[in-house]
């Protein structure tokens, strides 16, 4: 700021243009310390010296006129940056939401998930972006696909409850692993904003994607003859690989089997008619 001095002077004729001492009152002059410079921040012209009443106050009013308006427009700009900030703070912010939990269960009672090579199982043709299906019975390690027959529409699968841990997440189709067996929940949104839609319905579906094995090699190389019931667990082979396969004959309808392998974790895979 440039350091300036008021003080009051003004000429008050006496007579025909009659002075005295007495006739000289004080009016306001203004004199700053650098004459004819400029203010730093505004660029506007600072008048130094003395002046008559009336033209400092004009000068002045034009002078205090001029910085109200660029303090206004300084005002004004420094507004449209704190908006232009909020609306990229808002959308950076809304870019990384993802993560969708919805509310609204459809249809309202569980699925059961799908076994393997069984094709895709559609869950509902009605629902809606905004909504969850409830698929149980899922098997720890199995690969699923979900889709959605409104492209772009963004799928969450969750474990265990509504809001559970995020297994997955994505545009349709949307492939997924179970870690563990159980309950999981397929979230649909338009995007990954997390949007809602309840006006537009759609189709939804999941498949068991697992491979569904088929050896070649059949070991032991005859056909076993199915167990009777009650009459406990029979012995196929001691000497057996995990790539090949048994044929078991004379299975009766209705009747249950139990297969086992003395290594665990061993995936067995059960075909009729064919190998």
């Amino acid at each position: 700021m440039f350091p300036f001095y008021v003080s009051w002077r003004e000429k008050i004729p006496t007579g025909a243009e009659q002075k005295t001492g007495s006739s000289i009152r004080e009016f306001p002059s203004l004199r700053f310390s650098e004459p004819e410079s400029s203010h730093p921040a505004t660029g506007v012209s600072l008048m130094s010296g003395q002046c008559q009443a009336l033209n400092c106050m004009e000068e002045n009013a034009l002078y205090f006129s001029s910085i109200s308006t660029k303090i206004r427009t300084i005002r004004q700009l420094l507004l449209l940056v704190w908006l232009m900030l909020a609306i990229t703070t808002g959308v950076s912010q809304k870019a990384a939401a993802q993560n969708c939990a919805n509310d609204i269960q459809w249809p309202r009672s569980a699925f059961a998930s799908p076994p393997k090579g069984a094709g895709p199982a559609t869950i509902s043709q009605y629902s809606s972006h905004g909504e969850y299906n409830q698929v149980t019975g899922a098997l720890a390690g199995n690969s699923y696909q979900s889709t959605a027959s409104i492209a772009g529409t963004w799928i969450t699968i969750r474990s265990s409850t509504v809001t559970g841990a995020v297994v997955a997440q994505g545009s349709t189709p949307l492939n997924w692993i179970a870690a563990s067996e159980g309950t999981y929940f397929i979230h649909y949104n338009t995007n990954s904003l997390c949007g809602i839609d309840y006006f537009t319905e759609m189709a939804v579906t999941v498949e068991n994607t697992t491979p569904v094995c088929a050896n070649t090699v059949q070991f032991p190389n005859l056909e076993f003859a199915a167990p009777i019931k009650g009459a406990g667990p029979y012995t196929i082979t001691t000497g057996q690989f995990q790539q090949e396969y048994n044929q078991m004959t004379g299975a009766l309808a209705g009747s249950t089997f139990q297969s086992t392998a003395s290594i665990a974790g061993t995936w067995i895979t059960v075909r009729a008619g064919t190998a």
